[in-house]
């Protein structure tokens, strides 16, 4: 991040300064935003403003580096998706007619990047993976956390998480040979 170092950064933040606030936000929003986009959030900008809400209330807890930082947040962003859907089964919607759904002319950042991806058919991958099986790939690629990150987000153990992945790289790899790859490192791309 810049020239200023992550700890100067987050003390900072803690104290109250709204220039690194805004720094945290710039740079950690973005990958939150997608991720939430990407599971099928209801309202994707509104489960991130409670996300940073939730930051704001717990920052003096966390202990850790940038890396340590991000996986925390991925983990809170995990969380309120899984808040989300259990409120959603317990009070379903009705769904509004689109007469009557505000008028949007103008699309967000994120919203554009989601679609670009949906055109470029990276999100049609998925489809066939399960809803684990789609967040593990979500979170250890796509958000880039580690395993043990991934496990704790979900609330699985490393070996279940472990499972996952292999499941779904495999379930990829049969409905989409010619798009995906494996690298040296074990990680994968879409081609």
């Amino acid at each position: 991040m810049d020239s200023q170092p992550f700890e100067s950064l987050l003390d900072a933040a803690r104290a109250g300064g709204e220039w690194a606030w805004s720094r945290l936000y710039q740079q950690f929003s973005p990958p939150l935003l997608g991720y939430l986009y990407q599971q099928g959030a209801k309202d994707p900008e509104d489960l991130l403003g409670e996300l940073w809400l939730d930051v704001a209330r717990k920052i003096h807890d966390f202990a850790g580096d940038e890396s340590g930082f991000r996986s925390w947040m991925f983990v809170i962003a995990h969380h309120r998706l899984v808040d989300e859907w259990r409120r959603l089964k317990r009070r379903p919607s009705m769904a509004m007619p689109p007469e009557e759904l505000p008028s949007q002319n103008t699309e967000s950042a994120e919203q554009e990047v989601m679609s670009g991806l949906a055109h470029s058919g990276f999100l049609a991958l998925l489809d066939p993976l399960t809803d684990d099986q789609r967040t593990v790939i979500l979170l250890r690629f796509g958000a880039d956390l580690a395993l043990k990150d991934v496990a704790q987000a979900m609330g699985k153990s490393d070996g279940a998480v472990r499972v996952l992945q292999h499941r779904a790289i495999t379930e990829l790899r049969k409905n989409h040979p010619q798009r995906v790859t494996k690298k040296p490192a074990g990680t994968v791309t879409a081609a």
